[in-house]
């Protein structure tokens, strides 16, 4: 699958849960506006704390259609896959 945006907690070593929710939240819009999707964001697999708080964020999120974890060459269980309302 090819994705139209990435956002990569993994290298950027992001753990703050409000810094979390805010670049998800800013990502998700931002790729909405200029009707990108689908959209890949890697969270790493780590302790779980960055994809607990990426998801959290993704839920709750109205311009979020679906989201599912990606097949194992786009990051499988360290990533999620996500497609935006509208696009």
């Amino acid at each position: 699958m090819i994705f139209e945006a990435t956002l990569d907690f993994h290298d950027l070593g992001k753990t703050n849960p409000d810094e979390i929710a805010f670049l998800t939240d800013n990502f998700i819009k931002e790729n909405w506006s200029q009707k990108l999707s689908p959209l890949l964001i890697i969270t790493g697999k780590g302790t779980g704390l960055v994809k607990s708080q990426v998801l959290k964020e993704v839920k709750n999120n109205k311009l979020v259609k679906k989201f599912q974890t990606p097949t194992p060459d786009n990051g499988n269980e360290g990533a999620i896959a996500l497609w935006l309302v509208d696009c």
